[in-house]
């Protein structure tokens, strides 16, 4: 692989225009649309009740122009369209009997052909071995379910346009979990399925009671899950204090119903300028996002059945990491002392905190989700809130994901020009300052020393901060958060430095992720070590495709 010799900038506008008619522009009389042109054709097309008065309508148009809240990409990419599914996401039961597997193959074909990630938990399938009453024979257990289901997402292009993502989740107590836990060991297996253990109460009853890591099964399952996520990504860790078991491909959406959906946005914690525009966007967020539900296709009767019973909502939030580079507060700090009293006292009656903003957020989340639902004439959502990992749409908001920091100061990028195909392979590889951080210093920020996942991820000090951070953000989210912590290369032992601290944080969470430097040869991105920053972005030659090209939220 070979870099240019001659740098090409790469200003963020045109990084971000760049995106958005990859992913999200209809081409109208022979020119893509731009991204006001977005915005319009989104609201004519979901702002239809007539209940809503002509300034709310553009008020909310307005606000999505100026990027102060961006729609989910379903949304984005299929409002307008004669068949418009525009939810992001859909949660499945695995049906423990031969027809539950063919219908479930149907579900997940129809649901990720509509454009929608597909998450399922197999914890009803019988363990490999089991003897079959009605037909003789013995039971193949979870994991050639998964395989199946994986299958049918290589097969299946989301809208028409990129590949099938899912997501399987199996009990910590199934007879088959080590099975599972192992099921990404090879490089190459399950290119559209990310896994995770559920792990529950009565789990974290049994390693306490236990008193340890080494003197029972749910100490094994856990050391092993951690041990695998540190040395391959994969398995993630997935928490259910509630009987909630259900994810989305994301996981981001909690549900304990089958066939359930979110449609999803995101409020621009970065282009908001304070506490009460906060609360002003905020409101007609939730006011579009109740329009969505009105205004989808459904690719099964099931879905439209759940939708009007849950009305399930995901509005989240990006641009948290430029927040706190906005104000030169370090990220994930939530206060200058975390066990000073005085200090603590200070970050939750400052007006200007994070604490306040995420407290103002989600009231005002719902008390709009009750008075729209109201005016709407329709049931109230039984969640409103979801931060999701905004891959594509934070762009689209010239902002950070979701709760994320910045991967790093700059990277080698592989990303997905399936729908153009101006790659012979269908994808182009860059390395680049990120635009982040290139958008940082044409602002006249100090960039030098900020907190990147990278970064982080060098010491246990910072991978704790991720954790910390995390777990302090899900007690103002309904659903879930989306994260993913960056380690360093596995080294042996790391999962029992680890261990503790997971440990400490897991119950806070609904699930966590982890992605060690260097897992895939070709991984989406690759930290490069650049001394000076500097807006620029080298193009490089055709190479070897990365596995799952990019989030398109």
């Amino acid at each position: 692989m070979v870099i240019s010799t001659t740098p090409q900038v790469t200003p963020f506008a045109e990084y971000a225009d760049d995106k958005m008619r990859l992913r999200y522009s209809h081409v109208v009389h022979g020119r893509y649309e731009t991204w006001k042109d977005i915005a319009g054709r989104v609201c004519n097309a979901i702002l239809v009740d007539s209940v809503i008065p002509l300034d709310v309508k553009q008020a909310i148009c307005t606000m999505i122009e100026q990027r102060k809240f961006i729609p989910g990409g379903r949304i984005l990419s299929q409002a307008g369209r004669p068949y418009h599914q525009t939810d992001n996401c859909f949660t499945l039961h695995a049906e423990n009997t031969r027809e539950g597997w063919g219908d479930l193959a149907n579900k997940v074909a129809v649901m990720s052909m509509s454009g929608g990630g597909v998450g399922v938990d197999y914890s009803d399938i019988s363990p490999y071995g089991t003897p079959l009453k009605r037909s003789g024979g013995i039971a193949s257990g979870p994991v050639p379910c998964v395989e199946m289901v994986d299958g049918i997402l290589a097969a299946a292009r989301q809208g028409g346009e990129r590949r099938g993502a899912g997501y399987a989740s199996l009990a910590w107590n199934h007879q088959d979990v080590l099975d599972f836990i192992k099921m990404k060991e090879q490089a190459g297996k399950l290119q559209h399925t990310n896994i995770s253990v559920r792990f529950d109460n009565d789990w974290y009853d049994d390693i306490q009671y236990h008193a340890g890591l080494s003197t029972s099964h749910g100490s094994d399952v856990f050391t092993t899950t951690l041990r695998h996520a540190c040395m391959y990504g994969d398995p993630g860790f997935q928490f259910d204090p509630d009987g909630q078991v259900l994810r989305n491909a994301c996981t981001e959406i909690i549900s304990g119903d089958d066939s359930d959906s979110c449609c999803i946005g995101s409020v621009n914690l970065a282009n908001i300028r304070d506490i009460q525009e906060l609360s002003d966007v905020t409101n007609l967020s939730i006011l579009f996002l109740l329009c969505n539900t009105l205004y989808t296709d459904f690719p099964t009767g099931k879905v439209k059945e759940v939708k009007v019973q849950n009305r399930r909502l995901g509005l989240g939030l990006m641009g948290i990491a430029e927040w706190f580079m906005q104000r030169g507060i370090p990220y994930g700090h939530i206060c200058d002392t975390i066990d000073n009293n005085n200090s603590r006292r200070w970050e939750l009656s400052n007006v200007n905190s994070i604490h306040n903003w995420l407290a103002t957020w989600k009231t005002n989340c719902d008390n709009a989700a009750l008075h729209w639902s109201t005016k709407l004439s329709v049931n109230t959502p039984v969640a409103t809130r979801a931060i999701a990992p905004t891959g594509t749409i934070s762009i689209m908001g010239h902002t950070t994901p979701g709760i994320e920091p910045i991967f790093h100061t700059a990277y080698q990028r592989t990303s997905n020009t399936l729908k153009t195909k101006d790659y012979s392979d269908g994808y182009k590889r860059e390395v680049v300052v990120d635009p982040i951080v290139s958008k940082w210093i044409s602002d006249g920020y100090h960039v030098q020393d900020i907190d990147t996942a990278y970064t982080l991820s060098q010491s246990t000090e910072g991978i704790e901060r991720r954790l910390a951070f995390q777990a302090y953000v899900q007690q103002f989210v309904d659903n879930a958060i989306s994260s993913t912590v960056n380690l360093p290369p596995y080294t042996d032992g790391m999962e029992t430095t680890l261990a503790p601290i997971l440990l400490r944080y897991l119950p806070q969470l609904r699930g966590v992720t982890f992605y060690p430097d260097g897992r895939h040869d070709h991984q989406p991105v690759v930290p490069v070590d650049i001394r000076d920053i500097d807006m620029f972005a080298h193009t490089l030659d055709q190479g070897p495709t990365c596995n799952g090209g990019e989030c398109g939220l």
